[in-house]
């Protein structure tokens, strides 16, 4: 499959029937017809968290884009922040039981190995937009700074003053 490079960050190509992706490899026609099919649908907590997400973090996010490794069926994330190599997962009830549980657990255990961090929100937490920043915002700022990745200090002083908190340093 051919793909050409997409400006959003150095890993995200654009393919040629119309689906971006991240990965070392192509996509197979099947992982192409499931990221066009989640792309497509509404899932109203997702809907929810991208309606809550601040100017910085919309304007760096992808949804639903197929991540494709060697050796691993096509992963999904809910949202992914490409530059920071952050996924940001918004989790209902089943996330909680077999077999969900253990495909989490490994998704995000693949994830680590390349280089990237989940954070997992659970649905619940959307009833509350100041709580879910400030959760966003604490888990945020422990990952960037664990990567030393000051680079991002905009989108993190944007949550700051959204959330009304301040910057945490350790």
């Amino acid at each position: 499959m051919n793909t050409t490079t997409f400006s959003k960050a150095d890993s995200l190509s654009w393919n040629t029937v119309g689906t971006y992706m991240i990965g070392e490899r192509s996509l197979s026609d099947e992982e192409i017809r499931r990221a066009k099919e989640l792309q497509e649908r509404n899932i109203p907590s997702e809907n929810k968290a991208y309606e809550f997400f601040p100017k910085s973090i919309k304007s760096k996010v992808v949804r639903n884009i197929p991540v494709a490794f060697i050796n691993h069926n096509a992963f999904y994330p809910d949202f992914l922040l490409c530059e920071e190599k952050i996924l940001i997962e918004i989790d209902d009830w089943k996330h909680n039981y077999s077999p969900r549980k253990e495909m989490d657990e490994h998704r995000d255990k693949v994830f680590r190995e390349h280089g990237y961090q989940t954070l997992r929100f659970k649905d619940k937490e959307l009833k509350d937009k100041t709580k879910f920043l400030n959760n966003l915002y604490v888990q945020l700022n422990k990952v960037l700074l664990a990567k030393g990745r000051r680079n991002v200090k905009a989108l993190i002083e944007e949550l700051s003053h959204e959330t009304n908190i301040g910057i945490i340093n350790n």
